[in-house]
């Protein structure tokens, strides 16, 4: 545990090196996004206390209490998962800092000048395969322009590809935009 809770720390600095050389970036908002990234690996370590016998954690119960630490009071943050998805404990930092990132993207990017709306993260299973979605009723991005290309996709990227999974983000039909993370079946126990 103890190990677990090492490595899952040290990516907090990194993120904030990573963050820190972004043009135009302040410090408030720097302390803002560590902060938020703390609060997902509190809730790391929250389901592996409670679930201490097992080395997978029941994946409705992580996403929620991420998704907690992220509410702004504003816009709702709903998630929808198959019951008996788990993750491992080494999947649960990189699918934290993705949904984390994801979730914060829609709210910033989604919403803007205080408009409301909704996220939803969905988790299922699907033709052999674990779909990690989140999408959002926001404003969307310009489909002929690339979405993101800062720091925030490409950690996405990066920790997508550690977990030996696909990402895509992509704009919806009529609004918002949908993150969407594919993760092979875990080779051992029952998913």
């Amino acid at each position: 545990m103890d190990h677990r809770v090492k490595n899952h720390l040290q990516l907090i600095p990194s993120y904030a090196r990573s963050l820190a050389r972004e043009p135009g970036e302040t410090a408030a908002h720097v302390a803002h996004e560590i902060a938020t990234r703390l609060s997902m690996v509190a809730a790391i370590h929250d389901v592996l206390h409670m679930n201490r016998a097992s080395d997978c954690v029941e994946a409705r119960s992580f996403l929620t209490r991420v998704c907690q630490s992220l509410a702004d009071g504003q816009h709702r943050i709903d998630v929808v998962c198959d019951e008996d998805l788990t993750l491992s404990a080494e999947e649960l930092a990189p699918v934290g800092m993705i949904l984390v990132e994801a979730v914060c993207n829609c709210l910033k990017h989604g919403f803007p000048q205080g408009r409301a709306g909704a996220v939803a993260v969905a988790f299922r299973r699907q033709d052999g395969e674990r779909i990690l979605e989140i999408f959002d009723d926001g404003v969307g991005f310009d489909p002929t322009a690339s979405p993101g290309g800062g720091s925030g996709l490409r950690l996405m990227q990066a920790f997508a590809k550690r977990l030996r999974g696909d990402f895509a983000i992509s704009r919806n039909r009529a609004f918002g935009a949908t993150v969407k993370l594919i993760l092979p079946m875990p080779l051992a126990g029952a998913d």
